[in-house]
């Protein structure tokens, strides 16, 4: 019987996640036709030979005969009246014709506007009924599920033209057909249903019929929800389609709640609270969502007593069981606190149900599951809303003389208290659900002692503001001990200290706009000695380690030259970074020293954080000088061994390289040399401020232009094309750094050869001939996210495209892969017309994968050419396609033009039956690496040019649904939070 119940409850819930909507259909053209609509649907689906399609087309013009027989207009109002006579003609006993006069009505009637009108008030009314009557005839329940869709679209669609007020007897029929189709056993059917009631249900509210609507409903649902409430208690069978029905009952009221009268909702609210029963059922979730959902627009003075009975119910249902769904359990306390607010001020009812309820569901806080964590909220957010402050801080002759009311409120929280630790008694450890509710205790257990100093350094902090608003003379003293006063403030509150930061840099800007008032580079340092970081280097370092940084990262760029060609990738950690040559810098002596875990070392961080979130507001106005001394600050907090600081230090450096190019190229390599040997394994953020920096730099080093740069320019280029090969995360910053990048070097002057954009694409290209599959792989990666904004842009470029399809004869399968995703990208951005010149080199480049089902090469190359054959057409692709792939492109065009699905195309060329070509094979195509390695290497010697856009986020989403295999890196979707550039 359970077994039977839990079949009946996933059933019951296929209107909250099943059958998605079906995509809508796109407006027809009327005014090109003069609102002939069946010269629009012609003009659409003419060339189409599905049976659909040519039933739909014969219809309308068998209607349009007859409307041009009778001398009436060709509008849609016109077509509508004689498409539902033909329908109720037809019925069930011809399926296609109903089918086609059903898709017919969905397509006119979104042509006809509602107000005003041009349906006369007859026609509409008869129209309406017949559709109505259609509905709850037999008829309709043998019909396809898509035909009952349509209609039951059409009639809600047909319904807002009628006149409530005056003709309530046509709505009343509609509407009654509606409510019974909110029921249907088919979810397509269903839910088109409930949102078409939901849309006639706010049309009635403004025609002033709202209580002739609810009496509708009311009706429908007591005759559904009667069925079942004498047997739900009883724990009995209960008959499948009643259940069912019951439960989409539920669930078509759970929208209308808020359209209802006063009066229904009540009747509604009384009737749904008594399907709760200790035991799950098939209805306990809709259940309990309805009655969240009426207690929110109900009054507390017109349920009060209804209220307390529902608690009773809801906590008998709390107790811990195995058959319970945790979601339920969850939704029930979510009810109790509905309850509990509902009846705020009215009633001392909490200190009854809260402690019940937590004893109840306490069995479910020791889980460790999601449930319990979520429960563990709820119970909290109950304590912060009803339990009073004040009973914490009562004394003992205080409670002796309270009143029964305190008495009660003590002994409330004694009970919440011994069920809690009795809970804790019976666990190894201290879950984090029952630690989050007794944090919740916590924070109300608040010493007026503290209280007072939270107060007194609030005000002092308010006293110290106006300071900087002035001229002041003591600007110095008031702003270190504004500092003090944030790093006491950030050990308590949080919020204090944050907005506390945003002022003081607030006024650090208008400081600064004060000519001769004070100078800013003298205030930071000041600031550095009152933290007392006086150790910290802020001049900028001798010759000698400048010397020692330059040849360090000269060997870094030759280490780079001449890597191994067996490796998968660059390893800049490679550098010689902890070399005896390098411990003569003094910030290196500084830097690398280990420190332990003390309190001394907490607070030296925690300065060094305040120092480093300011740092961005002493950028925006600083000059060389102010700059040296940032930089070096920065440099050491990089070069601490604890790493505590790194994430907001080079967020701190991203800000001056963004502002200062000239400082940060004359400042290069001591810059490029702290990034590349971060460690950001460990803290996502690290990665995100650290490819910030890479992102500003890359900018700034095409732009300049020179040898030298451009040189270290590969250095980055070659991070972001190993973390486009690396985890998801980082391949998603990665990715958001290349867009960002290509969007500042992008102007008007990219077309020319030796614009800022074309040199990123050579530099990109450049990677193509790398002997490691794995770089050249990221390299087409990138290559492909770099032209989906503007495909054109890549027929500029010489031998751009030629040299990625030399690769599809690659003997790597990662660079095959990426090799097919470029082309894929390619094919759909570019328009037909500039296909033409390509397609014989694509469908030369691709048919030999189609041999090859493993890595879902064939399906690839399926998805290719259906684009293909969409574009150009069947004929041309056929034209230039060898004899012995004839067959396969053939059967690729019929599946086509029969339009399926992706699904089903990739179903029938993985069949070997229907190709022949299905046999699973582990060589490359022939001609392979021998044959192309040469002509691939002459590609990358020639020049390079090209021309792009934005890439726009919506498109890269695009691309990333468009992805096939798992390992076609070229359309991966950037997730990540962080925006590069802004």
């Amino acid at each position: 019987m359970k077994r039977k119940q839990r079949a009946l409850a996933a059933a019951a819930n296929a209107d909250l996640d099943s059958d998605a909507d079906e995509p809508t259909q796109t407006t027809l053209p009327l005014e090109s036709f003069s609102g002939d609509a069946c010269a629009a649907l012609t003009a659409r689906y003419g060339r189409s030979s599905a049976p659909q399609h040519r039933h739909l087309l014969a219809s309308a013009a068998a209607i349009r005969s007859i409307l041009l027989d009778d001398g009436l207009p060709l509008t849609p109002a016109s077509y509508l009246p004689a498409a539902v006579s033909a329908l109720r003609a037809a019925g069930s006993a011809d399926p296609a014709a109903a089918a086609a006069l059903a898709s017919l009505l969905v397509t006119l009637l979104p042509h006809i506007p509602s107000s005003p009108s041009p349906l006369p008030p007859d026609a509409a009314s008869e129209s309406a009924s017949a559709l109505a009557a259609f509905l709850s005839s037999p008829d309709a329940s043998r019909l396809p599920t898509g035909t009952v869709r349509s209609v039951v679209k059409s009639l809600g669609h047909l319904t807002l033209h009628l006149d409530a007020a005056a003709d309530w007897d046509a709505v009343a029929a509609s509407l009654e057909a509606l409510l019974a189709a909110s029921v249907d056993q088919r979810a397509k059917v269903r839910k088109c249903a409930q949102e078409s009631v939901e849309k006639l249900f706010a049309y009635l509210a403004q025609c002033d019929c709202t209580k002739k609507a609810s009496n509708a409903a009311t009706c429908m649902f007591e005759k559904h929800i009667s069925s079942v409430q004498s047997i739900v208690h009883l724990n009995s069978d209960i008959s499948e389609g009643k259940e069912t029905e019951a439960a989409h009952m539920l669930g078509t009221m759970v929208n209308l709640v808020p359209y209802l009268s006063k009066k229904a909702r009540k009747n509604v609210f009384l009737d749904a609270y008594q399907l709760l029963n200790p035991c799950f059922t098939p209805l306990t979730r809709h259940t309990i969502r309805l009655l969240v959902t009426l207690l929110d627009h109900l009054k507390a003075e017109g349920v009060e007593s209804e209220v307390e009975s529902l608690v009773s119910l809801v906590v008998a249902y709390l107790p811990y069981d195995e058959k319970k769904p945790d979601d339920t359990i969850v939704s029930a306390f979510h009810l109790i606190k509905s309850c509990l607010d509902k009846l705020v001020g009215r009633s001392k009812l909490w200190m009854e149900a809260l402690p019940t309820a937590l004893e109840a569901v306490s069995g479910y806080l020791t889980l460790g599951r999601k449930c319990s964590d979520d429960i563990a909220k709820v119970v909290r957010d109950c304590i912060d809303s009803h339990i009073n402050q004040n009973i914490f801080v009562t004394s003992g002759p205080q409670l002796t003389n309270s009143r029964f009311e305190g008495l009660s409120d003590q002994s409330a929280l004694k009970s919440i208290c011994l069920t809690i630790n009795s809970r804790l008694h019976t666990c190894a450890y201290p879950p984090d659900s029952i630690l989050t509710i007794v944090l919740g205790l916590f924070l109300k257990l608040v010493k007026k002692r503290k209280r007072k100093d939270l107060k007194f350094w609030t005000d002092q902090l308010w006293n110290l503001l106006p300071s900087f608003c002035r001229y002041p003379i003591d600007v110095h003293d008031s702003v270190g001990s504004l500092f003090k006063l944030l790093v006491q403030i950030s050990k308590c509150d949080d919020c204090l200290y944050k907005y506390a930061v945003q002022a003081l840099q607030v006024a650090l800007r208008c400081l600064a706009q004060l000519s001769g008032s004070m100078n800013i580079c003298e205030l930071f340092v000041s600031l550095v000695k009152r933290f007392d970081l006086e150790d910290t280097p802020l001049e900028p370092d001798s010759q000698e380690c400048k010397t020692d940084e330059e040849d360090r990262m000269d060997e870094l760029v030759k280490k780079k030259d001449r890597k191994d060609a067996e490796s998968t990738e660059f390893k800049t950690d490679e550098v010689d970074m902890k070399d005896g040559e390098s411990t003569e810098c003094k910030t290196d002596e500084i830097g690398r020293k280990d420190e332990k875990s003390t309190d001394a070392t907490v607070e030296l961080n925690n300065k060094r954080s305040l120092l480093l979130e300011l740092i961005s507001t002493f950028v925006e106005v600083a000059d060389e000088d102010l700059l040296d001394k940032l930089f070096r600050f920065i440099k050491s907090c990089l070069l601490d061994s604890s790493m505590s600081c790194h994430s907001k230090a080079l967020f701190a450096l991203s800000t001056i390289v963004k502002e200062h190019s000239e400082y940060s190229l004359a400042h290069l390599d001591e810059m490029m040399l702290l990034l590349h040997g971060m460690k950001s394994a460990l803290d996502n953020t690290v990665l995100e401020n650290q490819l910030l920096c890479y992102q500003h730099l890359l900018v700034h080093m095409i732009k300049v232009n020179e040898e030298n740069t451009s040189k270290k320019a590969f250095l980055i280029l070659n991070e972001l094309i190993v973390a486009l090969k690396s985890k998801k995360e980082s391949r998603k910053l990665a990715y958001d750094v290349l867009l960002a990048t290509s969007t500042n070097l992008r102007s008007p002057e990219s077309n020319n050869a030796d614009s800022d954009l074309q040199r990123l694409f050579t530099m990109v290209m450049g990677y193509l001939s790398s002997p490691s599959p794995h770089i050249v792989s990221g390299a087409i990666a990138a290559l492909s996210l770099l032209i989906y904004s503007d495909a054109n842009f890549c027929m500029e470029v010489p031998n751009l495209i030629e040299s990625v399809l030399v690769l599809l004869q690659h003997k790597a399968i990662e660079v095959t892969k990426a090799a097919l995703g470029f082309v894929k990208v390619l094919v759909t951005s570019l328009q037909p017309q500039k296909l033409l010149n390509l397609q014989a080199d694509i469908i030369s480049g691709i048919l030999p994968w189609s041999l090859v089902t493993k890595h879902h090469f064939k399906g690839k190359v399926v998805l290719i050419l259906e684009i293909l054959i969409r574009k150009c057409g069947f004929d041309a692709i056929d034209l230039i396609t060898p004899d012995k792939f004839k067959g396969f492109v053939r059967s690729v065009e019929e599946v086509v033009g029969s339009s399926c699905t992706v699904f089903s195309m990739r179903k029938l060329v993985d069949s070997n039956a229907e190709t022949g070509q299905g046999t699973p094979s582990r060589r490359a195509p022939p001609n392979s690496w021998s044959a192309g390695k040469k002509q691939g290497k002459d590609f990358h010697l020639k020049r390079r040019t090209g021309r792009g856009n934005n890439p726009h986020a919506a498109k890269r989403r695009h691309l990333s649904r468009g992805s096939g295999g798992k390992g076609d890196r070229t359309t991966s979707k950037p997730k990540s939070k962080w925006q590069p550039g802004k």
